[in-house]
């Protein structure tokens, strides 16, 4: 049977005969669910205006057991499966706005242009540390530590000027 030869000698990913036969696992790395919707519109004077939306549930944090150390020396904790969510519906609640201007520069059919950026409009903090003091034999789900690093960008304005040819 081809099946089981598949199964145990696999040295590469994608060879199996049938998408079924790999075994889907949550991932800590990725979130399960994301939604990210963009559009942009010509405005008046010339300005094009774009905005992007995104949406994705929190991700998920490994089993860890308590170290001395640090649980990534002990357990190599990123390898671990996942084991449970955050009580946040939704981790990631972003919104992009930029608007642009551009201008036509009479020497060798040039464009100049100006971008206005607003990142993170909501100034929501996408925490990436896990909290895992609930969890050590409570069976709580854990927590985001919300003095630790977070991912992506706090609210930013950024300005910038180019010539396009």
């Amino acid at each position: 049977n081809d099946y089981y030869s598949y199964l145990t000698n696999n040295a590469y990913a994608f060879d199996l005969p049938k998408m079924s036969m790999y075994y889907l696992v949550p991932s800590s790395a990725i979130p399960k669910d994301k939604l990210v919707m963009t559009g942009s519109i010509n405005g008046p004077w010339g300005v094009v205006y774009g905005a992007e939306l995104t949406l994705s549930t929190p991700l998920g944090f490994g089993a860890a057991e308590p170290c001395p150390t640090t649980i990534q020396q002990c357990h190599n904790y990123w390898d671990y499966p996942v084991t449970g969510f955050p009580r946040n519906f939704l981790w990631q609640r972003e919104l992009d706005v930029e608007a642009t201007k551009y201008m036509k520069v009479p020497l060798y059919d040039m464009r100049a242009y100006v971008r206005l950026d607003i990142l993170n409009v909501f100034n929501t903090a996408m925490y990436t540390a896990a909290d895992f003091g609930p969890t050590v034999g409570g069976g709580q789900v854990p927590q985001y530590v919300t003095n630790g690093p977070i991912d992506g960008v706090p609210f930013t304005v950024k300005l910038t000027a180019g010539i396009r040819w």
